[in-house]
């Protein structure tokens, strides 16, 4: 009674974090270092690579120093001589690390091996060198994911995304790098696998990231979360192999009709399905070409010019004046029964413009083509009804001359 309890990991660290932020604050004048048990939101800004372990400078960095980046690679290429020996370099692929990892861990193949047999029956030491690789390697991972716009971003870490493309590629070198060794030191380490996993995520390296999965359950078949992750990575490749096929489909038909807008340009049809085609690709200014091209050919219908109007009203208020002119001659061609609401519509975009007087003359049109419409059927539509609290014509409400239109109720 009268006592706060804390329970979950995440949440014990969240207090954990607020006191080493307190700490921190409360000791300007010392140096800090760490050695991650937990990832720290806040400390990100402040971490850079120390060794082993990683320092939290007084003051957050705008960007990584590249002597601080050179420095740690120099350092982990020469402490992993010690461990598994210096061989995993930048241009290492995953299979290269994976075919090692088979040869060394279950093989248990030492020919060749460079390194200290010993760190390779030391279970501990290969779960904490893995870590404290995999927590230098996730202060890399950090900066970069601030780049994707899909990941959520509190704004304060706005200025710690890279600056260009320079900056970018050092940052994934060595964070890649610095995720190898670390899968390497602790192949069967499922927070070394997850964080390398979820870097590769970034980048799309789906094989990857299979690779180090799959190899991560060789050595521990009966973990739930690596058979998540290879189920998940599995799921993931699908989806992109069937978009990937559904793009190379929507290319070859979209190519099929840039040939038979050619061939026959007076295949309306054609043209508004290519000119759609190109507005899902968001290439607007080839679909407008199109749509522009349907509008001036004389053999379009009545349906096809009502298609036309919901394409360009789709493109926003810069498009305005096409579908002005594509209303205008879906009212001319409006069958009898359809021809209010073609007034009626063309109406309501002219006052959307601000062209009032226009408005006033469309609308007066749309009001008594569907007086006419209500004498010869009452259960039909009314517009005047649909008037009095369409949005559209707010600004022509208290004219004189829109009143004598559409009466107030």
């Amino acid at each position: 009674m009268g006592r706060v309890q804390i329970s979950g990991n995440v949440a014990v660290m969240m207090i954990n974090g607020l006191l080493c932020r307190v700490i921190f604050d409360h000791n300007p004048t010392n140096s800090f270092y760490i050695e991650e048990s937990f990832p720290l939101e806040w400390m990100y800004p402040y971490e850079t690579p120390f060794g082993i372990i990683m320092k939290i400078n007084r003051d957050p960095l705008v960007a990584l120093p590249e002597d601080v980046l050179k420095r740690d690679h120099a350092f982990w290429s020469k402490y992993s001589e010690r461990l598994i020996g210096n061989w995993i370099t930048y241009d290492t692929s995953v299979q290269q690390v994976a075919d090692w990892v088979e040869k060394v861990y279950v093989r248990n193949d030492y020919s060749g091996f460079a390194g200290d047999r010993k760190f390779l029956r030391d279970d501990d030491a290969q779960k904490a060198f893995s870590k404290l690789r995999s927590s230098q390697a996730g202060v890399y991972a950090w900066r970069l994911r601030l780049l994707y716009p899909n990941m959520p971003l509190d704004p304060k870490y706005v200025p710690y995304r890279p600056k260009s493309d320079a900056e970018v590629q050092q940052l994934y070198r060595e964070g890649d790098f610095a995720f190898k060794q670390s899968f390497a030191f602790c192949p069967y380490s499922p927070e070394a696998v997850v964080r390398y996993a979820n870097f590769l995520f970034q980048f799309q390296r789906w094989d990857d990231a299979l690779i180090i999965a799959q190899t991560c359950k060789k050595l521990d078949p009966f973990n739930p979360s690596i058979t998540s992750l290879i189920d998940q990575i599995e799921k993931i490749k699908k989806q992109v192999a069937d978009q990937a096929a559904n793009n190379a489909q929507a290319i070859a038909q979209v190519q099929q009709m840039e040939t038979e807008a050619r061939d026959h340009p007076t295949n309306v049809r054609n043209v508004l399905l290519l000119g759609s085609a190109y507005l899902q690709m968001e290439r607007t200014n080839d679909a407008v070409a199109q749509f522009d091209r349907a509008l001036t050919n004389s053999a379009l219908a009545y349906d096809e010019v009502a298609g036309l109007a919901q394409l360009y009203s789709k493109l926003g208020y810069g498009y305005l004046g096409k579908l002005d002119a594509t209303l205008q001659k879906l009212a001319t061609l409006a069958p009898e029964p359809y021809k209010p609401e073609a007034y009626y519509d063309l109406a309501a975009l002219k006052a959307v413009m601000g062209k009032n007087s226009e408005a006033l003359d469309n609308l007066r049109i749309a009001m008594d083509l569907n007086a006419k419409r209500l004498q010869q059927n009452p259960k039909a539509s009314d517009l005047a009804a649909t008037n009095r609290t369409d949005q559209r014509f707010n600004a022509l409400r208290n004219l004189p001359e829109f009143q004598k239109i559409v009466p107030p109720k």
